[in-house]
C-alpha cells in the first residue's frame, strides 16, 4: 500500500487512509474471501483527473449521516475463492496492488497536478 500512496501523493492527491482486509466467508475449507481495499483520498476528485480505473475498481463519494460526514474514497472489493492452483490470498492482495501501482504509473504525475490546480478555482 506504501507504493499506492506515494504514487498518489507524488501526483498531489494526499491519502488519508489507505488499508486493505480479507473476511473469510462460510466455512473455512471452503476458501472463500472478502478481499477489500480502500484509499481514503480525503477530498472529492473529478474522476476526469485519473480518469476510468481499471476493472474492478471504483470511486466512492458519498455523505455519511446523521453527521453529514462526506467520504471519499478509491475502493475494490471482491469475492474471491482459492481454487487451490497455488496462489493464497495475500498473493492476491499483492497482485491487486501491483496492478493498480501500474495503472497510476501510467499516469502523468505533471499533467494530475495541473488539473487539480485548475479544479480548484
Amino acid at each position: 500500500m506504501v507504493g499506492i500512496v506515494d504514487r498518489l501523493y507524488m501526483m498531489g492527491i494526499t491519502p488519508m487512509v489507505a488499508v486493505w482486509s480479507t473476511t473469510e466467508l462460510g466455512e473455512a475449507s471452503d476458501s472463500k474471501y472478502l478481499i477489500t481495499i480502500k484509499i481514503d483520498i480525503g477530498q472529492k476528485i473529478s474522476e476526469a483527473v485519473l480518469g476510468e480505473l481499471p476493472a474492478g475498481w471504483q470511486y466512492h463519494w458519498h455523505t455519511v449521516t446523521p453527521d453529514r460526514s462526506e467520504i471519499h474514497m478509491i475502493a475494490y472489493v471482491e469475492h474471491w475463492y482459492n481454487l487451490g492452483f497455488g496462489e493464497s490470498v495475500e498473493s492476491r492482495i499483492g497482485e491487486l496492488i501491483k496492478g493498480f501501482e501500474e495503472f497510476l504509473d501510467s499516469r502523468d504525475c505533471e499533467a494530475v497536478k495541473a488539473l487539480l490546480l485548475l479544479m480548484e478555482v
